[in-house]
């Protein structure tokens, strides 16, 4: 968002000017994202579920975002006290081979095992945990988590019975989306939701007629 040497966008470009093109290059960061069907499908659970959640990924590598639409069964979240969401806690299976990619010699024994006989298609579940960093403490208020980020992000293999990732991230990663809050949860509700609760109350209105 800066001139070719770094100038001030405001000594170079009028206030218009500016404006299109940082419309511009968004538009070009989405497009060459996988934001567009992705958050198509995160709208869909949205409203179907009444929740979902997009994990946006920066691949510092290729010099974009990847986004991922979470599948609402296998998520769980929570908020603070202003009711914002800061908590998810997602589970996912990748098979062997996938996790020695991602995760590299922290993979436990039995997944190594796996792809040292030649089985790396086998799959193996994973626990994913993302939140404020400052609320896992010890009995003596020390920080059990070793990321100095603001959020931390620790992930469980159910394969030996260990964590094998700790990092974390200066906000948290995942957009979460309500369709409508029912007030008693952190969760929402959807339209498929509030349509068979509808046609519920309709059928116990009949029975008692």
């Amino acid at each position: 968002l800066f001139g070719e040497n770094y100038e001030d966008p405001d000594t170079i470009h009028g206030a218009n000017d500016f404006l299109q093109m940082c419309e511009k290059r968004m538009y070009s960061e989405f497009n060459k994202s996988n934001f567009y069907p992705m958050d198509k499908m995160a709208t869909r659970d949205a409203a179907v579920q009444g929740t979902s959640a997009e994990f946006i990924i920066d691949d510092v590598k290729r010099g974009e975002c990847i986004y991922d639409a979470l599948p609402p069964w296998d998520f769980w979240i929570d908020s603070n006290s202003r009711g914002r969401v800061d908590t998810i806690f997602y589970r996912y299976d990748l098979s062997a081979e996938q996790a020695l990619e991602r995760f590299g010699d922290a993979i436990p024994q039995e997944i190594k095992l796996d792809i040292e006989q030649d089985n790396g298609d086998a799959e193996h579940e994973f626990l994913l945990a993302i939140y404020p960093r400052k609320s896992v403490r010890s009995d003596k208020g020390r920080v059990l988590i070793s990321t100095e980020k603001p959020f931390a992000a620790v992930t469980y293999s159910k394969s030996g019975d260990c964590v094998i990732d700790e990092s974390g991230y200066d906000d948290f990663p995942v957009a979460v989306h309500i369709w409508e809050p029912d007030g008693t949860s952190v969760y929402g509700k959807g339209l498929v939701m509030k349509y068979i609760a509808e046609q519920i109350g309709r059928a116990s209105c009949r029975e008692r007629v």
